[in-house]
């Protein structure tokens, strides 16, 4: 899998999946199968040596999201990550802990139809 920066695909994809708001200046990332979109990933808010927000869909596994956070802290120099992923993902909230994430709290129908659980990185 490979991880390219594509604003405007990864922000079309995360509007017409999450129905998220998405924040400028953000950095839109995609992972690609091949030539297939399998996940997008958008960072909003972003400024050098900032907080930021990520907004995840499609499969993503545990190398990729880790990829990322190392690009993020490494190669956008941002202090701090923040996700937030549906309640009922287990899934996700499991390989948010074995990647270092800490459960901070819930987001009360953060979602249309669920609660959201947000985590953060430093």
């Amino acid at each position: 899998m490979k991880i390219v920066q594509d604003d405007a695909r990864a922000k079309e994809i995360i509007d017409r999946v999450l129905r998220v708001q998405v924040a400028a200046p953000f950095v839109g990332l995609v992972a690609l199968d091949g030539e297939s979109a399998v996940c997008a990933i958008i960072i909003n808010n972003y400024e050098f040596r900032s907080s930021v927000d990520i907004s995840v869909t499609g499969r993503i596994s545990p190398a990729t999201l880790r990829d990322v956070a190392r690009y993020l802290f490494n190669t956008l120099g941002v202090r701090r990550v923040q996700a937030v992923t549906r309640f009922d993902n287990i899934s996700a909230r499991r390989a948010l802990k074995r990647l270092g994430f800490h459960h901070e709290g819930n987001l009360r129908e953060r979602f249309e139809d669920c609660d959201g659980a947000i985590y953060g990185l430093l």
